[in-house]
């Protein structure tokens, strides 16, 4: 609103306007890249569930991690 309104006041404004340009583009260069690491996440975790979903892992959906220990064996967690 601000720019628009120094380009309706005419020439003699420019070093302000160029301010401003110069605030937006850091303000939208911080949102890209916010948005980039949420794009980055969400294509991680769609690759995750791809590699689940792959036919030669059908029977493998851990994506937590390891399973838990074996009841009455705490200290024995699967490794594989």
């Amino acid at each position: 609103m601000r720019y628009a309104d120094l380009v309706r006041e005419g020439a003699g404004n420019e070093e302000e306007r160029l301010a401003l340009m110069r605030e937006h583009q850091a303000n939208v260069t911080t949102q890209i890249g916010k948005l980039t690491e949420c794009l980055d996440l969400i294509r991680f975790k769609a690759g995750v569930y791809e590699g689940f979903l792959a036919p030669d892992n059908a029977a493998d959906h851990r994506c937590h991690g390891p399973s838990p220990a074996p009841s009455g064996h705490p200290a024995e967690a699967r490794a594989d």
